[in-house]
């Protein structure tokens, strides 16, 4: 009889623990999607915390929150379109007045070569936590062109730009106060 009592018992916890796990199991796979989702940004959406980067080839963290105009350029040496997209960046950059901040997903030597051949106004950074970055901005490739203002992710753009990008990133930097345009950075 005791013998029969110790082995329910053992059979309850085992089932015990096996339900916990299951349920357990099934919370972390919904609940990690759902919190990690309150952290990335749709177009529209404030940029509450700085987005936290450093320099190219220095060891300063700079952060950079959107309140003025600021394009930010996603980017890999070995991408072809990168290349050929490089022109247009370098073009927008030059007609609206600002430095664009040239997000470099490689090695910090070669990111500083393709930006002196294809992007010599930019601003060279590396995220200081890649995977958040990429997660946060939901970039799954390369070229990826961002465009903050007013405190917020105005668009977000993979792969060519088209014509309605380019305007709309000619009104953003159009309607900024008549002042310098410098990216808002701090260190």
């Amino acid at each position: 009889m005791k013998a029969r009592i110790t082995r329910d018992v053992t059979l309850n916890v085992l089932t015990g623990a096996i339900a916990l796990a299951a349920v357990g199991s099934l919370a972390n796979d919904r609940l990690r999607p759902m919190l990690a989702e309150r952290g990335r940004l749709d177009p529209g959406e404030a940029v509450e915390t700085p987005i936290l980067l450093r320099r190219i080839m220095r060891s300063d963290t700079v952060g950079v929150i959107g309140a003025d105009p600021t394009l930010v350029v996603v980017f890999q040496s070995t991408c072809d379109v990168c290349e050929r997209l490089s022109p247009t960046w370098q073009g927008l950059a030059t007609a609206v007045g600002t430095r664009p901040i040239a997000v470099a997903l490689e090695a910090d030597s070669t990111a500083v070569s393709w930006l002196a051949a294809n992007l010599p106004s930019a601003v060279g950074v590396s995220p200081l936590d890649l995977s958040a970055f990429l997660d946060r901005f939901r970039i799954r490739a390369v070229p990826t062109t961002i465009l903050l203002a007013a405190g917020r992710l105005q668009m977000i753009r993979l792969g060519p730009l088209q014509s309605d990008d380019i305007a709309r990133i000619h009104r953003a930097f159009g309607t900024a106060e008549a002042r310098p345009r410098l990216n808002t950075i701090y260190p």
